[in-house]
């Protein structure tokens, strides 16, 4: 079997990933003085809690720029800088002869840049999702494409997303083989990501949820047994369990979560180039050539999701 490695990336998902790859005899490099190598401990939030509020329209986004406008509505710095991960094979991950990243999320990343700046290969951060969206918000990346969930919440700036990249439905993992559906999970520890679709599932199942800021942190509570399952996104956890004989994903589709690119709050004009992206990859075939290489041998077959321009710009 082979290995994927990752460079750069820091936190618990470092963690998690590198202890999936023990099992298989595989090594992570990592470069001293890059951004985040440090690894801290993990925290949990302190209250758990399902999505902030009911949100009907949450897949809602600004329609794709016209073709014939796209130039003026292209940044003017180059090279585009991108919030990625790098530790999501099949989503985002690093070769293991190279080291050069890849996945559905890295092949986005470079169309983008492509069209936002032509002739100049993206500039790949590998960031956690909290870093990630705090530099969103400050300005020190352009984008965030790393496994986000498309929300509503109401909070002042927060960021702007574009049409889903990808549905994947929500599922269990575990490594005890009776833990399948919903109602195997009530009594029992079962982590989830705090205030995601993904956590009103464990509270309905009467389980003992554990909270945590990311699905790699539930990954490695998994991989140090203080929890009995993690529920999550398939197309994440399916890459997870190829990774790991010893666990098991669920028969039961517990929902469905959308990822999305992320902007910057008022970032309307990155949006919709964006979703000019998306709309010409998913009418061209791109989208379904870059899936049906990265993430269908782990999650299976997919299709591109329909878009909903509900919002003006």
């Amino acid at each position: 079997m082979s290995c994927a490695t990752a460079t750069g990336a820091g936190t618990a998902t470092v963690l998690a990933v590198a202890a999936l790859l023990a099992l298989n005899g595989c090594a992570r490099p990592q470069s001293p003085g890059e951004p985040g190598t440090a690894t801290p401990a993990v925290t949990e939030p302190a209250a758990v809690g399902a999505p902030d509020r009911a949100c009907p329209d949450q897949l809602a986004t600004y329609p794709p720029a016209p073709a014939d406008q796209r130039i003026g509505l292209r940044p003017f710095r180059a090279p585009l800088r991108v919030a990625v991960s790098d530790d999501a094979p099949g989503l985002a991950s690093a070769d293991l002869k190279s080291g050069r990243l890849e996945g559905l999320e890295i092949d986005l990343a470079r169309a983008l840049a492509e069209e936002f700046t032509p002739g100049t290969a993206p500039d790949l951060r590998v960031r956690d999702e909290q870093t990630a969206i705090a530099e969103l918000t400050d300005g020190k990346v352009d984008l965030v494409i790393r496994q986000l969930a498309i929300t509503c919440r109401p909070d002042r700036g927060a960021p702007e997303f574009s049409a889903p990249y990808l549905q994947t439905p929500i599922t269990i993992l575990s490594r005890d083989a009776q833990l399948g559906t919903a109602a195997d999970l009530s009594g029992r520890r079962v982590c989830a990501v705090n205030h995601s679709t993904a956590m009103t599932q464990v509270l309905r199942a009467g389980a003992r949820a554990v909270p945590a800021e990311s699905l790699s942190a539930c990954l490695l509570r998994q991989q140090q047994g203080t929890v009995d399952a993690v529920v999550g996104e398939h197309a994440v956890l399916a890459a997870f369990a190829a990774l790991d004989h010893r666990s098991r994903l669920g028969s039961e589709k517990l929902g469905t979560t959308y990822f999305g690119v992320a902007a910057a709050s008022g970032g309307v004009n990155q949006i919709r180039l964006t979703n000019l992206v998306l709309q010409e990859r998913s009418n061209s075939g791109t989208w379904a050539d870059s899936y049906n290489r990265w993430v269908r041998p782990y999650a299976g077959s997919g299709s591109a999701p329909q878009p909903n321009y509900g919002r003006k710009p």
